[in-house]
């Protein structure tokens, strides 16, 4: 009987010894499965991150340190200038803007923008520039950018409420080379900008320098309501300015802008027989206001320079000044910004839906110097250079989605001077617009 027990006892013990063996190789199994599916976690969490939307292509590093994006826009323009008896103006129809984007970005506080643009008859490079995040509310910018001034000329070029530019950015730089620190701060109320660059005349890009004197150039811009709910949570208010110097050779290297144009694109002043000698300073005071469905941007700006007449090697001291105020109405109801403007509906006929649909006005200005045409300096010509010109501007933009915009704008353009009779003929042009950007 004893053996007996001693036999069922030691059969127990085998079959628990079995079954504590197969539990174990299962539990081996388990940890190998599951060390497979970490592996595979951590293969695929390792992987970039490929994104496609409203805000262009993208590629990241898996944890967000760097990344590619990949953007642009073209813009597809038709000018045509009525009531031109005398032939002076091309009607015509070409490729504004084609520019592919490319915005790179490493270790959370690099950012490299490049922007080249294939539109108009030439190449030329818009944005070329590093931005480097040294503290909270802190860039430095390094390269090819759009100095601190004009509040027009800073808007992109794809969200600007009108075709073409008003008289006013007629005074400010648009693409200089040089150094830029600025930032946000107080949540984005206060926003500065100070520069230190190349020196563009007015009006004009540069490339590059072939003189020692530089540019300084500053803006403040205040949004004390910015993320409130008050409707003066999108109004701005600032100054910006320059100050350097700039001395010209010749007739070829004047150091001065090739000449003033109309929002038409044709030049009415130019400076015939005079170079930059010595001081070059900016001001310009600067507002808008966004809220509801209306919206008002407003900017003055006065550019002193002082040039030599190289007829009587008088020197001469100029102040010429350009003002313009726009406005917009969104008569679907949607509210307009210095950002651009979204529907807040998509363009379907057979859900009743148009889009966005946005009426615009604006009137401008352009004074230059009397002293400009002073016949003891001899600056200038007065029977082809216009003493003042006046622009009252009237746009219709239809936004069917987020990418696409169609813009139509009626320009008439009246002069003081230019003339041998007297007057300039006034200026009647009709922009067209398809834009695409992403």
């Amino acid at each position: 009987m004893k053996r007996k027990y001693i036999m069922i006892g030691c059969g127990v013990l085998l079959g628990l010894g079995a079954v504590a063996a197969r539990a174990a190789e299962q539990d081996d199994r388990l940890s190998a499965l599951e060390a497979r599916q970490k592996a595979l976690e951590d293969k695929v969490a390792a992987q970039p991150v490929v994104t496609a939307g409203k805000e262009g292509f993208a590629i990241k590093s898996a944890d967000g340190a760097f990344g590619l994006k990949f953007f642009g826009d073209v813009q597809v323009d038709g000018r045509f200038y009525l009531v031109d008896n005398a032939g002076s103006f091309s009607d015509t129809i070409l490729v504004r803007r084609l520019r592919p984007t490319f915005e790179m970005s490493g270790f959370g506080v690099l950012t490299a923008r490049f922007q080249p643009n294939f539109g108009g008859s030439t190449y030329t490079l818009d944005d070329a520039y590093l931005d480097y995040k040294a503290a909270p509310g802190l860039i430095f910018r390094a390269g090819r950018y759009k100095p601190p001034v004009g509040l027009e000329n800073l808007q992109s070029s794809v969200r600007t409420t009108f075709v073409e530019r008003s008289l006013a950015t007629n005074l400010v730089p648009v693409y200089d080379v040089g150094a830029q620190l600025g930032g946000g701060l107080i949540d984005g109320r206060v926003n500065y900008a100070f520069s230190l660059s190349n020196g563009a005349p007015d009006g004009e890009t540069v490339t590059g320098d072939s003189a020692d004197g530089k540019e300084v150039s500053g803006r403040l811009f205040f949004q004390p309501w910015k993320g409130s709910k008050s409707l003066l949570s999108d109004l701005g208010v600032g100054v910006s300015g320059t100050s350097g110097s700039e001395s010209g050779a010749t007739t070829t290297n004047k150091k001065l802008p090739a000449g003033f144009k109309t929002e038409g694109l044709n030049t009415f002043f130019t400076y015939k027989y005079a170079v930059a000698q010595g001081k070059h300073q900016r001001v310009s005071p600067q507002l808008y206001w966004y809220g509801s469905n209306m919206g008002v941007l407003g900017e003055y700006v006065v550019s002193y320079q002082h040039v030599r007449s190289t007829t009587t090697s008088n020197l001469v001291s100029l102040a010429n000044q350009a003002w313009q105020v726009a406005a917009s109405f969104v008569l679907t109801g949607e509210t307009p910004g210095y950002k651009g403007l979204k529907p807040a509906k998509d363009f379907s006929p057979s859900k009743g839906q148009w889009g966005a649909v946005e009426l615009a006005g604006r009137v401008s200005r352009f004074t230059v110097d009397e002293d400009a045409f002073d016949s003891t300096n001899i600056l200038s010509d007065p029977n082809v250079s216009a003493r003042e010109a006046r622009a009252l501007t009237g746009g219709v933009n239809w936004y069917p989605n987020a990418f696409v915009k169609a813009m139509v704008n009626y320009t008439y353009t009246s002069f003081s001077g230019g003339a041998t009779n007297g007057n300039r003929v006034p200026e009647r042009a009709l922009f067209l617009r398809t834009q695409l950007a992403f």
